[in-house]
């Protein structure tokens, strides 16, 4: 086949998306039960663990989990963040996360992007 298809997707965190009680029980009901599975596990975790969420009608499903310091997720992210990002990273390799103040600036961000796949180079 050699007609190609664009693919697109996009990122948009922002401080207004969620409520305090929806924010509240995704913290304790997907990231907590996510990091206490890895330790009952004993899966050693140090950096940043990007729980992708869709929200539906019965709830926010967990998509991805994503290990990876990188795009999108950091585009749509870290301009958002106040606190030196280098900083945080830092605290977080010598496990002095929980005394680092992480700030975050109110508002939205956004980041889009498309890419073409040619399908002869796909299957």
């Amino acid at each position: 086949m050699t007609r190609d298809r664009t693919r697109a997707a996009w990122r948009v965190p922002t401080d207004t998306m969620l409520d305090a009680q929806m924010r509240e029980w995704i913290l304790s009901h997907i990231a907590q039960k996510t990091v206490d599975g890895m330790a009952e596990e004993e899966t050693h975790f140090k950096g940043v663990l990007y729980c992708g969420l869709m929200m539906t009608a019965k709830g926010p499903m967990v998509l991805e989990y994503n290990a990876r310091f990188g795009d999108p997720e950091t585009q749509a992210i870290l301009p958002r963040m106040e606190s030196d990002v280098v900083e945080a990273l830092e605290a977080c390799v010598d496990g002095r996360l929980q005394e680092t103040e992480i700030r975050w600036k109110p508002g939205l961000r956004c980041a889009w992007w498309r890419h073409r796949v040619d399908i002869r180079e796909a299957t």
